[in-house]
């Protein structure tokens, strides 16, 4: 059978300041009640892992919009799931190689 690779199995623990330009959706999570960020299942984006983000900034943009920003993997020690944290937030821009996509969002939420 075979596993697709991902980026944190070729990342050394000891290695920690990764950064990597990724493509990010937003979605609503149900569970906190508010938008948050994932890495968009798109080419070599490292898949379904979230982005921590600031709110005020997700609230601007309809669910859906396709973000493209730097980030750091973090990594907790108390064992739970690895994520990404942006880089430097003010960096977190409309992706423009999916302008058609976010233009057709923002015309529905007018």
């Amino acid at each position: 059978m075979f596993r697709q690779s991902s980026i944190f199995d070729e990342i050394k623990e000891e290695d920690k300041k990764i950064y990597l330009d990724i493509f990010a959706i937003s979605f609503f999570d149900k569970k906190r009640k508010k938008l948050r960020l994932t890495t968009l299942d798109w080419h070599s984006n490292p898949k379904n892992v979230t982005i921590s983000c600031k709110k005020d900034f997700l609230d601007k943009y309809p669910e859906g919009t396709i973000f493209k920003l730097d980030t750091k993997i973090v990594r907790p020690v108390n064992h739970r799931a690895r994520y990404f944290i942006p880089r430097f937030s003010r960096e977190i821009i409309v992706a423009i190689e999916f302008f058609h996509h976010n233009a057709s969002l923002l015309n529905k939420k007018k």
